[in-house]
């Protein structure tokens, strides 16, 4: 039986890696720890008389830095949407705002404070919490020339 490639992994052990990155990160695709057991089971399954091939080898540890460095990216791109969105949120602080809610209500005042709940931006809006995504208009000193602006 010949074995090569990322394949030599059995289905099971596959299975196995693709199922603990998915219980691990909550995210589908593979990830550094099933990257890692499938190289691993690639190893010891290999056929000693046709080991793997050393540019196969570092092209697969290229594949994994690769993926390191695109999840340490998407992290910091994340913080910075993170960012972004309060410095937002808090500048419509004392502004008039109106928003349409998911539920059909709209809403309109005053926004009165600033939330982040699991990365997401709330306003205080008349008592009542209002994602930032919900609003519709902007009124205050900032706005152009008319007193609104429309997002």
């Amino acid at each position: 039986m010949s074995i090569n490639g990322v394949t030599d992994a059995s289905p099971v052990q596959q299975a196995q890696a693709q199922s603990s990155v998915q219980q691990a990160t909550g995210m589908e695709g593979l990830g550094e720890d099933a990257f890692l057991q499938l190289l691993l089971a690639q190893l010891k399954n290999q056929d000693p008389l046709k080991p793997m091939d050393n540019t196969e080898f570092i092209s697969q540890m290229a594949q994994l830095n690769s993926l390191n460095e695109l999840m340490a990216l998407n992290k910091t791109m994340s913080s910075m949407i993170t960012a972004q969105m309060v410095t937002q949120g808090s500048a419509l602080i004392g502004k008039t705002v109106s928003a349409n809610l998911d539920t059909g209500e709209s809403v309109s005042g005053v926004v009165e404070a600033m939330q982040i709940n699991n990365d997401k931006v709330t306003l205080t809006v008349n008592g009542q919490q209002v994602p930032m995504e919900a609003i519709r208009t902007v009124t205050g000193t900032d706005a152009p020339e008319g007193g609104s602006a429309a997002w």
